[in-house]
């Protein structure tokens, strides 16, 4: 039986009409009086409310079906462990509390962003605890939610932070786990419609159910297991993550990882919505070009993770060239981003993406088999597209829409110029920019 622990409540959101029974159930199990709910692999633990919680903000209401609880805890059931990254030493059908154990997998991978010379350059992201996270991260993710809220963007509502009073500590700072509403009763994510549930009809009935849900909130017919399906669903979708990172983008924050499975799905209002916020910050914190810099880098990764993830292990087999191109989602995350570009410049700049792209594709579709049944994970990474240069690829490509749109007017910098990003390309390739410089002329 797990032990009790001491919590301390550090922030609260009063506009909320929880009920004080429900919001003790919660911190219930932050302080794992009772065991938490993890629905699925990773450190989220998920709270459906027996009755629906109302916002109530400055005259603005709104439905909230669920509590997500991070930093209590993970959950790590051998069903759902193949072709991941591990977060635990063993897998296991019980929730394990949270540990002062790091979590190497993520902050061994490399990410592109920029240094604080605002040039280009591979950055890590920090050490984590296993199950855990810090509370100065808690704190992060409550405040970066409030922003959020407070200017109408859609995201998790934000509701507490606990700070734990035992010896749980990492890298000697005090942990701690935060408590964010979201609208859906589902803790699932908008990557089930690219590389989960949709692909894999039958295997689960709730996350069937979820798939279904979001294919009548769009308003989306036809056979819920083709291709032709998902890949409507995509542009719809695709279209509200670039105008919601636009959004986020412009309210003053920065640094998501905009992939679909980071970001939910509210049935009432038919929008994704923004979760996983502990890693986001504001922009006023920067100075000088970096602002400009890192609302692109933003974009990059928006559009990076869009399509590389149709080479995901989970989507091998399940999508065609032929396809991609004909319904081609990119256009629509794209023009969701930017509302006013045209489409033939737009469709001019995704065609280029796709063809950096499509190589690897095949690649890896090629050996699929052997990625889904044989190979290590170190193993399929070393056939990982090139994310590096893709990213350069995509940020010189979208940039002349970039100055062109409000956020460009909003962040303008006159030392970031379409010549002086190609600068910075060229010193960070070296030998490699003569790859871009051929990429770019398609």
């Amino acid at each position: 039986m797990s032990k009790e622990l001491s919590i301390e409540i550090t922030h609260k959101f009063e506009h909320t009409t929880i009920s004080d029974g429900e919001l003790d159930e919660i911190f219930d199990y932050v302080a794992w009086k009772k065991k938490p709910y993890f629905p699925y692999r990773g450190r989220v633990a998920w709270y459906i409310f027996k009755n629906d919680v109302e916002l109530r903000l400055n005259g603005y209401s709104a439905p909230l079906k669920a509590a997500k609880i991070k930093g209590i805890g993970g959950y790590n059931p051998p069903n759902d462990a193949k072709n991941r990254d591990p977060i635990f030493n063993t897998t296991t059908l019980e929730p394990f509390q949270p540990t002062s154990l790091p979590l190497d997998s993520f902050a061994s991978y490399p990410h592109i962003g920029f240094d604080t010379d605002g040039e280009f350059t591979f950055v890590y992201g920090k050490l984590a605890p296993i199950g855990g996270i810090l509370h100065s991260r808690a704190i992060a993710e409550y405040e970066c939610a409030l922003h959020l809220l407070n200017n109408k963007v859609p995201a998790i509502t934000p509701l507490a932070v606990a700070r734990y009073k035992e010896d749980f500590s990492f890298l000697n700072e005090p942990m701690g786990a935060v408590i964010c509403l979201s609208p859906s009763k589902y803790p699932y994510r908008m990557s089930e419609i690219q590389y989960g549930a949709a692909l894999r009809r039958g295997a689960d009935v709730h996350r069937d159910e979820f798939y279904c849900e979001v294919l009548r909130a769009l308003e989306i017919s036809g056979d819920p297991g083709s291709e032709s399906t998902r890949l409507m669903a995509l542009k719809l979708i695709g279209s509200k993550v670039g105008k919601l990172m636009h959004d986020f983008s412009f309210s003053g924050l920065y640094r998501y990882s905009a992939e679909l499975p980071n970001f939910e799905f509210d049935f009432i209002r038919n929008e994704v919505v923004l979760t996983d916020l502990d890693s986001s910050a504001f922009l006023n914190t920067l100075s000088g070009p970096l602002v400009r810099l890192q609302v692109l880098r933003d974009l990059g990764s928006m559009v990076y993770h869009f399509i590389a993830k149709f080479a995901n292990p989970l989507a091998l087999g399940h999508y065609s060239i032929q396809n991609l191109l004909q319904y081609n989602p990119v256009i629509d995350l794209i023009r969701g981003y930017f509302p006013a570009a045209s489409i033939e410049r737009v469709e001019q700049i995704s065609i280029r993406l796709w063809r950096f792209f499509i190589p690897h594709f095949m690649l890896i579709n090629r050996h699929r088999e052997k990625i889904q049944n044989e190979w290590s994970t170190e193993r399929r990474r070393s056939y990982k597209m090139d994310h590096d240069l893709f990213f350069v690829l995509a940020i010189i490509s979208l940039y002349p829409l970039f100055e062109e749109c409000d956020l460009g007017a909003r962040y303008a910098d006159n030392s970031i110029t379409e010549k002086s990003l190609m600068s910075k390309a060229e010193r960070y390739l070296a030998d490699r920019t003569a790859y871009l410089e051929y990429l770019l002329r398609l």
